[in-house]
């Protein structure tokens, strides 16, 4: 079904109100790298980046604890990944 231009009219106000744009230049070389770098850990390079966002604006409000713990399970699923799935 489609989305009929009433409910797109009401999403565009929406986000017009409640959404913003965060953007920087950068040479390509480096999107291009950025780009291989988000597909290599399974994101979009729009995931890839607001991951990112979330993570800095958040690092205030997170347990310490719960972030040693979420780093060092990120840390062991990027060895399996990577083909190392030594026991500790």
């Amino acid at each position: 079904m489609a989305i009929s231009e009433k409910k797109k009219a009401s999403n565009a106000r929406w986000d017009k109100e409640n959404m913003r744009v965060l953007a920087c230049k950068v040479s390509a070389k480096k999107a291009e790298e950025f780009r291989a770098y988000a597909a290599a850990r399974g994101h979009s390079v729009h995931s890839q980046l607001l991951e990112y966002v979330d993570k800095c604006i958040g690092a205030c409000q997170t347990d310490p604890d719960t972030e040693s713990k979420r780093a060092a399970l990120l840390e062991k699923l990027q060895g399996v990944a990577a083909g190392d799935d030594s026991k500790e």
